[in-house]
């Protein structure tokens, strides 16, 4: 049951057609006057079920129409701007303790990942037949390729199309020539921004039983992967909300870097150099003018059952099998690193899932649409009958904070009715990107960092101030808030050790 000390609700009024549900106290998350605006423009669009879900990592991003950390549900139409490309997260468990590391190893094994995942684009991995069958069959081609069996630990399978059968070509005719070329060099790549792959030590068990059934232990070395559909989400998603109308200048630089348009390396790396001050100057008036922007925001709805609405469908379906299937090669990668390093050694997966996602489920009897955005789904044990283990524990969930604070492994609870099956996908930011900038220094950073004694391992690309340990919430009054409204329960506290960042 919620605790009503613990959430709060805005009634509808005016142009309000549904309630916003906050889950959590009123005071104790930092609610700019941006993020409210934007959620109650965001309750006057029609066809919203009940309530939007706002969560406790909720955080205004200028570079979005929407807060992260909301959940919407809608019965036939669908939203597009309510959601963004698919992204999410892999846990994977090793059998290695801390006292297996030390500091040459852990570099030798960073050092072997970015020799063989590159962070944007990679060429010659997969060519178009590969395509047709990522985007069609999901990770069943990633079990072909690399003969390790993963679905029953993956959300939906893996697949977002196992109920029904689909037909490739016809996926293909919804996919822009240009995105269909981004495709080709997007999978097997880490991705910019708070993407990471880190090295985490289990700190501390806080549920003996259910840690037990996960197969956690105390002093446990885990690696968490967080990375999604990168350049060709993005593309698929502002080709079917109508921003790819908007962002001339970003197809240029496509074309320019990700297609090898340019041979000489110098001069792309010019390129790149002056995209990343682009979009640094251009945040920075996006960030400033934000509010103006806001009062006068509406978002379009179509149909569920329109053919606009269909073809959206499909097309966030076969992106979400693309970021399966860029996970799972990614883990297969880090699989060999770990191997290279520290010889043979037994990893399994516990789960991975999206948590930007656009998705049909049946919910209290209803068939809904659901628009998660920086939300992660989250089942009970009764949806999970044949599972092993999610029988007895319902669904993991995983709330990082940092780079430089710890991550929960956490178990679902029966209050995620009222979240429509969701919980945050992590602590949240208090800082936007800009201001972050305006606020820290690299050097403050990264000697944060080895004060931590955290090893940071960089690819270079974007502004890393931008993802200062300082910027995000307490992740653990995060934990204390989701424990209150029975959300989620902390199974386990987990420590950084070392992580690899795009920025």
């Amino acid at each position: 049951m919620l605790n009503k000390k613990y959430n709060f609700t805005i009634k509808s009024e005016g142009e309000m057609k549904v309630p916003v549900k906050f889950f959590f106290p009123h005071k104790s998350i930092n609610l700019n006057a941006n993020t409210i605006t934007c959620l109650k423009r965001m309750a006057m669009t029609s066809g919203i079920y009940k309530h939007i879900a706002v969560l406790p990592d909720i955080h205004y991003k200028y570079s979005r129409p929407i807060p992260t950390g909301i959940v919407v549900a809608t019965k036939n139409v669908i939203i597009p701007k309510f959601v963004f490309s698919s992204c999410g997260m892999s846990f994977i468990r090793t059998n290695l303790k801390s006292n297996n590391l030390d500091d040459k190893l852990l570099d030798n094994f960073f050092f072997k990942i970015k020799e063989k995942i590159p962070v944007l684009k990679r060429k010659d991995f997969i060519n178009e037949k590969d395509f047709r069958k990522i985007i069609s069959e999901g990770i069943l081609w990633s079990e072909k390729k690399f003969g390790v069996k993963e679905a029953g630990n993956i959300e939906h399978n893996g697949n977002m199309f196992n109920d029904s059968k689909i037909n490739s070509s016809e996926l293909m005719r919804l996919i822009p020539n240009l995105t269909k070329k981004l495709g080709l060099v997007g999978i097997g790549v880490h991705g910019g921004g708070n993407h990471f792959i880190e090295m985490q030590r289990v700190q501390k068990i806080v549920d003996k039983k259910i840690a037990e059934e996960f197969g956690i232990k105390r002093n446990q070395i885990i690696i968490m992967l967080h990375s999604g559909s990168e350049v060709f989400g993005k593309s698929m998603h502002e080709h079917y909300t109508g921003k790819s109308e908007k962002s001339f200048y970003r197809e240029i630089y496509q074309r320019l870097y990700y297609l090898d348009i340019i041979k000489n390396k110098t001069f792309k790396d010019f390129i790149k150099t002056i995209n990343k001050n682009i979009n640094i100057i251009y945040r920075y008036f996006e960030w400033k003018s934000t509010s103006k922007r806001i009062v006068k925001r509406k978002f379009k709805t179509i149909s569920a059952d329109s053919a606009e609405g269909k073809k959206f469908v499909k097309s966030k379906y076969l992106e979400a099998n693309y970021a399966y299937v860029n996970r799972a090669v990614l883990r297969n990668f880090i699989l060999e690193s770990l191997e290279e390093v520290f010889g043979k050694i037994k990893t399994n997966l516990l789960w991975d899932n999206d948590h930007e996602s656009f998705q049909r489920e049946t919910i209290e009897r209803n068939q809904l649409w659901l628009h998660r955005h920086g939300a992660s789904r989250a089942l009970s044990r009764e949806y999970f009958k044949t599972h092993n283990i999610f029988k007895k524990t319902g669904q993991p969930i995983f709330v990082p904070g940092s780079m430089g604070a710890p991550t929960y492994l956490c178990a679902v609870k029966g209050g995620c009715r009222d979240t429509f099956f969701s919980a945050n996908h992590g602590a949240g930011r208090i800082l936007d990107r800009p201001e972050a900038q305006m606020k820290f220094n690299e050097k403050s950073i990264i000697n944060e960092m080895k004060r931590k004694k955290i090893r940071l391992y960089r690819y270079g690309l974007g502004n890393l101030v931008e993802e200062a340990p300082s910027t995000y919430k307490n992740v653990d009054s995060v934990i204390k808030i989701m424990s209150a409204n029975d959300i989620a329960q902390p199974v386990a506290k987990l420590m950084p050790i070392a992580t690899l960042k795009g920025n």
